[in-house]
Formats: C-alpha cells, sequence, structure tokens
C-alpha cells in the first residue's frame, strides 16, 4: 500500500448492496483518519441500484469482476454483498493473493448485529428526543463558534420562531437581533463565560423573541468534550423568569426608593454631626482666645481713659499730641488684630454647603495657627512649621479643611495635658498629583487596639464630659468627600502622626 489506504471493493448490485454502500459513503464522510475508501462497485447489471448510486457518489464502477484485480485498481479487500457461493468460489480462485475476502454470511453476520445495535440506539435516541422536546424548559445545543446546532420545540414555541430560522444561525443573530456577539453592562454572555471557563455557568440573561418582545431567561449552560477532550458542543437549558421580574419590579422601585430616602437621611445626618463637632471646636477656640482679645481691649481702654484724662485737664500741648498719635497706632493695630481673630472665628462658624474652590494650604495652615495661635500660648506648645515653598493650589473646600486642622490640634493638644514638653510639627509638601500635609505630636500615642478604632463615629477614649467621638470621623469624612486619604501612624509614648493626602485636582462636578 503505498499510499498507506486500504482500497476495498464490493461486490452486488441489490438494495442490500445499494443500503451497505449509502451507509458507509455517508458515514465515513469527511473523516479523513480513517485511511479506508471504497474504491469499486462491481456488478453485472448496471442499471442495478446499488450500481447507478456509486456512480452518483463517484465510485467507480465495473461490470466485470475481473477488472479488480489488475495492478492498476490496486485493490486490498473484496467485500461479496451477495449470497452466491458460485460466485465466491470464482473469486476466491481467480483473484491475485494479496487481495483479501470477505463472504457475504460473515459479513452479513456482523452487519445484522450493528444494524440491531443501532435500531436500539435509534430508539434509545427517539425515546430521548421525545422527552426533550416535551420538557418545558428551553434547550439548546450551541458549537463553539455560537452557532445553533439544534433546539427543542418547546423552545421554538416560546420564542415564537421555526426551526428553520435558527438552526445554523449564531445565537445573537437569533436572540438579541444584532451582528456582533452581546455586550450588556449589567448581563454577562454565559456561554462566553463557559467557553472561557471551560466550566458550567448559571446566569440571567435578556433575549429578544420573534415579536420584538424582550424576555429575561435563567441560563445554565455546560460544555461537551469529546474523547480527545475536545470542546464540541454546550448544552443550554434555561427558563422564562420574566413572570417573576416584572412581579418584583414593583418591590426592586420600593427598595431603591428607600435606599435612596435612607441615604439621604444618613447625609443630612452627618451634615448635622459635622455642624455640632464644627460647634465644638468653636467653643473652644473661643474660649482659648477670650484671653487673647481681653488683654488688647484692656489695653486699649486704658490709653482711652488716659487720654481722655488728660484732655478734661485741658493740658494737651505738642508732647501730649504726639503721645495721642503713638496710642493712636498702638490701639489700631490692636484692634486690627482683634478684628481678624475674630473675622476668622465668624468665617470658621457659618454653617453653609461644601464650596470647592482653588486654595493654597499653605495659607490656610497659617489661618488656623494664628486663629489657634493664644491656644497654643496657653497650652505652652511649641509649634514646628514645614511649609513647601510655591505650592500649587489645590481645589477644595478650604473651611472644611480648617476644621480637619483645628480638630487635630485640639486633640493634640489634649493629648499633651499634663505633659512638660509640648509640640506640634506640621508639614506640607507636593507628592506627584497629591498634596500631603503631615500633623505630629510628641504627646502619649494611640494604643494599637485604639488606633483602628479612632475614625469611628462616637468612639472616644476621653473621660466623661471632654468629647463625644465625632472629632476625627468628621475628619474622616472630610478627607474622603476631598478624595483624599487619611493614616496614622504612632508608637507607645513617642507621639502620633496624621498623614494627608489631598488631590490637587478634584471631579469637575465638585469644582463647579
Amino acid at each position: 500500500m503505498k499510499d498507506d489506504i486500504i482500497r476495498v471493493a464490493l461486490i452486488g448490485g441489490d438494495e442490500f448492496a445499494k443500503e451497505v454502500l449509502d451507509t458507509i459513503v455517508r458515514y465515513y464522510s469527511g473523516r479523513r483518519k480513517l485511511k479506508v475508501k471504497i474504491h469499486a462497485l462491481a456488478w453485472h447489471d448496471e442499471n442495478s441500484p446499488a450500481m447507478k448510486l456509486a456512480r452518483k457518489y463517484k465510485i467507480k464502477t465495473f461490470t466485470n469482476i475481473q477488472e479488480l484485480f489488475t495492478p492498476e485498481e490496486n485493490i486490498d479487500v473484496i467485500v461479496v454483498l451477495v449470497d452466491d457461493e458460485e460466485l465466491f468460489n470464482k473469486i476466491l480462485t481467480t483473484r491475485p493473493l494479496h487481495i483479501r475476502i470477505l463472504s457475504y454470511k460473515v459479513f452479513r453476520l456482523f452487519w445484522d448485529a450493528l444494524k440491531a445495535e443501532a435500531k436500539t440506539i435509534k430508539a434509545q435516541f427517539d425515546q430521548l428526543n421525545t422527552i426533550i422536546h416535551g420538557i418545558d424548559e428551553n434547550i439548546l445545543i450551541l458549537s463553539p463558534k455560537m452557532e445553533v446546532e439544534d433546539i427543542n420545540d418547546i423552545c421554538l414555541r416560546k420564542m415564537g420562531y421555526s426551526r428553520e430560522e435558527v438552526i445554523g444561525k449564531k445565537c445573537y443573530e437569533v436572540f438579541q437581533k444584532s451582528n456582533r456577539e452581546c455586550h450588556f453592562d449589567q448581563f454577562v454572555c454565559p456561554l462566553k463565560t463557559a467557553m472561557e471557563t471551560k466550566k458550567s455557568c448559571k446566569r440571567i440573561m435578556p433575549r429578544i423573541n420573534r415579536e420584538g418582545k424582550v424576555v429575561y431567561l435563567e441560563i445554565s449552560i455546560s460544555p461537551i468534550f469529546d474523547e480527545n477532550n475536545r470542546l464540541i458542543h454546550f448544552v443550554e437549558i434555561s427558563r422564562d423568569i420574566s413572570d417573576h421580574i416584572h412581579k418584583h419590579s414593583d418591590i426592586y422601585r420600593e427598595l431603591e426608593n428607600l435606599l435612596e430616602k435612607t441615604k439621604k437621611e444618613l447625609k443630612e445626618r452627618e451634615r448635622e454631626l459635622r455642624h455640632q463637632d464644627k460647634m465644638a471646636s468653636l467653643g473652644k477656640l473661643a474660649a482659648s482666645v477670650v484671653h487673647e482679645i481681653n488683654n488688647p481691649i484692656s489695653g486699649i481702654l486704658n490709653l482711652v481713659l488716659l487720654m481722655r484724662r488728660i484732655i478734661e485737664e485741658g493740658d494737651v500741648g505738642e508732647k501730649e499730641l504726639n503721645m495721642f498719635l503713638r496710642n493712636l497706632t498702638l490701639m489700631e493695630g490692636e484692634i486690627r488684630r482683634i478684628s481678624r481673630i475674630t473675622s476668622n472665628l465668624l468665617t470658621f462658624s457659618k454653617g453653609k454647603k461644601s464650596e470647592f474652590t482653588k486654595v493654597n494650604i499653605n495659607d490656610i495652615i497659617n489661618d488656623v495657627f494664628f486663629l489657634c495661635s493664644n491656644m497654643f500660648k496657653i497650652n505652652k506648645v511649641k509649634l514646628k512649621k514645614e511649609l513647601q515653598p510655591n505650592l500649587p493650589v489645590i481645589v477644595a473646600d478650604g473651611e472644611q479643611i480648617k476644621q480637619v486642622l483645628i480638630n487635630l490640634i485640639s486633640n493634640a493638644i489634649e493629648a499633651m495635658e499634663g505633659q512638660k514638653d509640648k509640640e506640634i510639627l506640621i508639614k506640607t509638601k507636593e507628592k506627584g498629583q497629591f498634596i500631603q500635609i503631615m500633623f505630629g505630636d510628641n504627646g502619649p500615642g494611640i494604643p494599637e487596639g485604639v488606633r483602628e478604632k479612632i475614625f469611628e463615629p462616637f468612639y472616644t477614649t476621653k473621660k466623661k464630659g471632654k468629647g463625644v467621638g465625632l472629632g476625627l470621623s468628621v475628619v474622616y469624612g472630610i478627607i474622603k468627600n476631598h478624595s483624599g486619604t487619611i493614616e496614622v501612624k504612632s508608637r507607645n509614648k513617642r507621639g502620633t502622626l496624621f498623614i494627608i493626602k489631598l488631590p490637587i485636582t478634584q471631579a469637575e462636578e465638585k469644582y463647579e
């Protein structure tokens, strides 16, 4: 066998020979791995059923059996399909020795056994097919190319299609009315998932019936492999859950409305808590600046009384006028200082909606530290600033950032209460697309078990009456609202460091 193919010749022309020829040709069509070929058919009547079919399949035909024996035909096996002992003996005695012969009786034995088995398999298949088409579920057989290979009658009836409109078409062409693969924002195609993972997948998926109506299906799809573990099919079973979806849509809408209402209430509560915390911080600031304001007011009052007494005595000369001018200059400076302090307090105390504008973090820090200067003096806190010059402006709510800093200052001072040497450090620097603020103190630090809870609302380690635990939760909320981050580093008796990162730019809707 030069080309390594076994060439088979059939002898016979009746209906049995036709049946064998037709079955073999149709079954082995396209199966290239099987190196067996029906090369020729020989029978004395060229108009017999088998001879006509052989010519249709373009298989060589001979009316003289002896022609099969020529070297040109290179026949390897002859199968006799007629029950004729005389014909069989003639072939047996005249054929070349290299040609093998399979007699009619032996071939018929195997053929009848195979037909019986095929009949049994067909009966089982028909039974299974009846069950599949009778199940009240949609069943599809899909190829790895997403083509519909088979579909049960229930699915056709429910979706309104005929078999001709579905078989051989891409699933998305039929059920999505699209010329490209499915793409949804809320749904992931279960077939694509099963193709990628090579595992079963279950999903809810919208499809379009023949009338153009969207139906929702709960789809379960599984891959099928051949004996060589190659993916050959997908079996999809689905059921229509559109009624369930529509029935519960009102409930979903109610839940969404309830969720939206809850979000608004939480937002309002957050605003109230933030305002309460601001008022608490304002109270602390107001108490600390009372002395700062009282001192210049007392000085101004004394100078006014002194100048008034001199005027009343009527002894006002050039020397007294020069003194009055100096006193007025001093009084002006003190009054401006008082005005600046009260102006900052008023600005901080105003409850207003977030206003994102371009601000300079260094300027905000300097304003806050001026506002808290008397608090530092009263508590004997040493201040250390390391502010990066020419820091880029950022888009932020300046008043909220002030509240963050005042809360951190207040907490740091309270933490260092009773300590001899008190120091607060604040540093700023540009880091990529962020401005970093580092705020630290040399207080006792935050215990490890407490550190992870300090940003929780109403969590506090202060004594009763000293605080309600809103300060750092408000700080966290403000920083998060600015799309920033805050982290804390602390060691026992080694102080605490807060690291804040604020983006230089904000989302457009915040800026507007």
